[in-house]
């Protein structure tokens, strides 16, 4: 009997696992990876139902099987015992499972003075360690990652080939005998191979060196936090927060509050930096994140992180993505040497795949995913097709999905469009993970709207079947994806998407379906005076709302001025602008900077919802608060300022609410879901979540999508193969012509 296994199941230590069991049960045949899957023999057909059951019980940590195919097909030869044959390549319908932190076994080796990989900065086994961030192609085999550079050594032969042991058939075994070394970095180039180069590199940090150390997927900038104001003025970073990693669950403790959900995260093999609320609001926290009332907080993934803190006196440490502003993670030496430091600490094994690390906020039960990356990537998405879609993305925290065979593939985080080495990453990141799944041609490829975001840009330049789909609708489809419901009112609120009247829209009240949506209300539109120039300068969204109120409010700005400014709905804006009026933030130094800092006062402020206007427009309604703003001058204390924000936001809301009420009776639907880069907002997300209840409504949040830009991707390949199982478009004769504008 042969049986075809699919699912996360290669470079998770499974083919150990099925040999194990095979041999418990005295089976006779193999297992082998082929293409993407497992392909099992098994002689003995009477054993086949009691070998699935024991495998199913017992996978491995990360494995996960997603199908189970039984053929009864004769052996092509007899077998003594049971083996595990070599792989060979077929079809491609998963990649590879993602990096996993190092597990408790590993660790305990990592620290054993007695153990042969004792401080081993390369530790793993079959179920931990780096795996996407070194593969190089399918079937997963260390020939095809970049562990194939490091032959084993005959005492890790002996493990690899042992079926008793826990690292066999581990492909990216290695120890200090034959595995990659570590080494400093002159600042001109020269590796320094000495005795012990954590060690040094540690005890730099510990005197207030900035270092730069090499990953699994790239570079980190670290140093202590006393070192962030020196940091600062070098990379020019003047306000944006840093992730800390810390030493323990203990030593986060002291600087954050951790609830048993966030506890989960920080602990689970994904390891990703989460969000946490200040405990203390000290010079250190204010250091680490200016004005925001989270810091980023994460543990030791890696055994080299392990190393490094065994060595350091100092139990929280900066450890930043290692790029300069707008460009992506370092990944070579010659890259890092471009980060300013005093200290560079790197290693022999190639990256292959870049890979950031992830980055959540909980709210309640659900993991809101502001970078979904490593950990996570390169994890399916299960879908009803099995069409070839590419889409990628929007501009800002572009990632793209490639759809084939009944999964989705969303990419790690790429960056953002405006910088070319950015669009470099882009193109080469899909051309790996077209290796990898084996395509060869899209069915269709979809873009943002935008005439000048780069990735509809790029779509056009490359590919002839170019499908065009409204930012809006696409936040909209990943909530109707990850909830499977078939049409719901959304929230789809965030500080730009090219509406399909010419217009930037961003506080959106869409009733949507997968392949159709219809724009029910949104904020009134107002002239967004210096256009783009207002996501750096929240001023200019202020004086925006004035004249919005009253033109003599803002008189002293040119009438050229106002005739050549886009118009807009933008609910980031709104919250710019609103962040400035109240004092908190004047000019943007990141991306969201206004808006984030304003949650701080959110989150203080209580009372009940201001009266917001509704008025008609046309066909649709739209939310006007702009008289509130005629306010704020009168406000005095911060208790003022807050409860101003809280209740003019939350009478926003009330009002959306509200509208969404009215319309869900009239398209006898009760699904109402709150997306887009404002959807982060914690206190925003509590309004809408009590809001919807009130109103006898069903609330959509997000919890395995991320909730901004990053799952534009997602949302647009869901649009595109809903149209395609519809007949709206037809993808064996589709053109750029034929498919533009859909959606």
């Amino acid at each position: 009997m042969k049986i075809i296994i699919r699912g996360v199941v290669q470079g998770v230590g499974f083919r150990p696992t099925v040999s194990r069991i095979a041999r418990d049960l005295g089976i006779h045949g193999y297992v082998r990876n082929k293409g993407s899957y497992v392909e099992i023999f098994i002689e003995e057909d009477n054993k086949v139902e009691m070998f699935i059951s024991l495998l199913e019980k017992s996978l491995p940590p990360i494995a996960k099987i997603t199908s189970i195919e039984l053929l009864n097909e004769p052996p092509d030869e007899e077998y003594d015992g049971f083996e595990i044959k070599e792989s060979k390549d077929a079809e491609r319908t998963s990649i590879v499972p993602p990096d996993t932190a190092i597990c408790e076994e590993c660790l305990r080796e990592l620290f054993d003075p007695n153990n042969r990989r004792y401080l081993y900065p390369f530790t793993n086994c079959t179920k931990c360690g780096a795996r996407f961030s070194i593969i190089e192609d399918l079937p997963y085999d260390r020939e095809r990652t970049s562990m194939k550079l490091f032959p084993m050594c005959k005492e890790c032969l002996r493990e690899y080939l042992d079926p008793n042991d826990r690292r066999y058939d581990a492909q990216t075994i290695s120890c200090k005998l034959c595995g990659p070394k570590m080494y400093l970095l002159t600042k001109d180039g020269k590796k320094l191979f000495i005795e012990n180069p954590i060690k040094e590199f540690a005890k730099a940090i510990d005197e207030g060196a900035i270092g730069v150390i090499k990953g699994w997927g790239g570079y980190h900038v670290i140093c202590k936090i006393s070192e962030i104001p020196r940091l600062r003025k070098l990379y020019k970073r003047p306000s944006k927060p840093f992730a800390v990693m810390f030493r323990d669950i203990n030593s986060i403790e002291k600087y954050a509050y951790i609830s048993e959900t966030e506890r989960e995260l920080l602990l689970s093999p994904i390891r990703p930096i989460v969000l946490l609320r200040k405990r203390v609001f000290n010079e250190e926290t204010e250091n680490i994140a200016p004005g925001l009332p989270y810091i980023g907080a994460y543990l030791p993934y890696s055994a080299i992180q392990h190393i490094l803190f065994y060595y350091m006196r100092s139990n929280a440490i900066v450890m930043t993505s290692g790029n300069l502003p707008g460009k992506p993670m370092a990944i070579t030496d010659e890259e890092a040497l471009r980060l300013p430091a005093d200290i560079y600490l790197s290693h022999e094994r190639p990256i292959v795949n870049r890979i950031d690390d992830s980055v959540v906020k909980v709210y309640k039960d659900k993991t809101f995913i502001i970078r979904r990356s490593r950990g996570y990537v390169p994890l399916p998405f299960p879908v009803d097709h099995n069409y070839k879609i590419l889409s990628v993305g929007a501009e800002m925290n572009i990632t793209f999905t490639i759809s084939k065979d009944g999964y989705m593939f969303t990419s790690q985080h790429i960056g953002d469009g405006t910088d070319y080495e950015v669009l470099e990453f882009l193109m080469s990141a899909i051309e790996k993970f077209r290796r990898m799944l084996k395509i060869k041609d899209f069915d269709l490829v979809v873009a943002d709207k935008h005439p000048r975001y780069s990735t509809r840009e790029y779509a056009e330049r490359y590919f002839e079947n170019v499908l065009l789909v409204q930012h809006h609708h696409a936040h909209a489809a990943t909530l109707l994806y990850e909830h499977n419901v078939g049409s719901g009112i959304f929230f789809s609120f965030d500080g730009t998407g090219f509406g399909d009247d010419g217009t930037i829209w961003g506080g959106e009240l869409l009733y949507a379906e997968r392949t159709t949506y219809v724009r029910i209300a949104s904020l009134k539109p107002i002239r967004l005076i210096g256009g783009e120039k207002a996501i750096l300068e929240p001023k200019l969204s202020y004086m925006s709302i004035l004249r919005a109120i009253d033109s003599t409010l803002a008189d002293n700005i040119p009438e050229y001025m106002i005739e050549v400014s886009p118009t807009t709905s933008s609910m980031g804006r709104l919250l710019d602008a609103l962040s400035y009026a109240l004092g908190i933030c004047e000019r943007a130094t990141y991306d969201g900077e206004p808006a984030m800092r304003l949650e701080s006062l959110l989150l203080i402020g209580e009372g009940k919802p201001l009266e917001v206007e509704i008025e008609n427009s046309g066909k649709m309604k739209v939310v006007n608060p702009y008289d509130y703003f005629s306010e704020i001058k009168n406000l005095k204390t911060k208790k003022e300022k807050a409860d101003f924000a809280y209740k003019l936001i939350y009478g926003i809301m009330n009002a959306f609410m509200e509208i969404a009420s009215e319309y869900s009776e009239k398209f006898s639907i009760d699904y109402v879901g709150f997306t887009g880069g404002v959807s982060y907002n914690v206190p925003m997300t509590e309004m809408f979540e009590s809001l919807a209840r009130e109103y006898g409504l069903n609330p959509l949040l997000h919890n395995l999508t991320p909730n901004g830009d990053a799952g534009i991707s997602i949302g647009q390949n869901y649009i595109a193969s809903g149209l395609i199982l519809s007949g709206e478009v037809n993808v064996s004769s589709s053109s750029r012509k034929d498919n533009k504008d859909r959606g």
